[in-house]
């Protein structure tokens, strides 16, 4: 099934085009203003203003562009058909990261549902036992068992093993919990481990782009936290 490639009608194309999109691979269909119902598989710029779609887009110009935005120099039509390709499938891989995001955060409240059903644990913390309380080295040692955790927590979030994943979440909140560790803590926690893991993707030859998803995690946790921290108060009336 071939790809219909819009771009705004009056451009003047370049005249090796067509064989550089071939009719059998390539629809090339000129459209007069871009707006949510454009219905195409690709959208080329010639030296245009961009449009601001949720569509494909590959710009041809000699300028340089500071947006993410694929581009081909006029010199360079050759690649054409490759950034077209690989645009376009960039973009879907992008729909499919963005929908398993929404995913996770409709499942985040049931899923705190789910492990927040037991009310023992709020009720059993020693302030002996608190972070500011431990020796350095204590603290040091406590601390670096956290960030193993969250590490684990991280990179099993997103596979199909629930049950995994929510006893290491009970474990890490539930230390961070009884250690009286603060959400900031948590958050520095997290940025030291996407930290790393940018350092080790980029020398794998990798972009960390991927690392985004990974908000998800942190708001899990975080929520999870919170939560423990707020049934930790009993109102009046001994209600939560």
């Amino acid at each position: 099934m071939p790809l219909h490639i819009g771009y705004l009608a009056g451009t003047t194309l370049p005249q090796n085009l067509e064989r550089i999109l071939p009719p059998d691979r390539y629809v090339l269909t000129p459209v007069e203003h871009f707006d949510e119902g454009t219905n195409l598989d690709c959208l080329l710029v010639f030296d245009g203003k961009i449009p601001d779609l949720e569509i494909p887009i590959v710009v041809i110009g000699e300028e340089q562009l500071e947006c993410k935005t694929a581009q081909v120099h006029p010199q360079d039509l050759e690649k054409l058909p490759s950034t077209i390709d690989a645009t376009i499938a960039s973009f879907l891989d992008q729909i499919d990261r963005d929908q398993t995001i929404i995913d996770q955060q409709h499942r985040l409240s049931e899923k705190l549902k789910e492990r927040l059903g037991y009310l023992g644990v709020y009720y059993k913390r020693n302030a002996d036992q608190f972070l500011r309380a431990m020796s350095p080295e204590e603290r040091s040692a406590y601390l670096a068992k956290l960030a193993e955790t969250y590490k684990m927590i991280a990179l099993e979030y997103f596979k199909e093993s629930p049950d995994r994943l929510n006893q290491k979440i009970d474990e890490f909140a539930s230390m961070a919990f009884l250690a009286d560790v603060s959400v900031s803590q948590v958050l520095e926690i997290h940025i030291n481990l996407m930290d790393q893991l940018s350092k080790q993707l980029r020398i794998q030859g990798h972009k960390d782009e991927i690392l985004l998803d990974y908000r998800i995690t942190l708001i899990d946790v975080i929520a999870h936290l919170c939560e423990m921290y707020r049934r930790s108060i009993l109102p009046k009336g001994g209600n939560l």
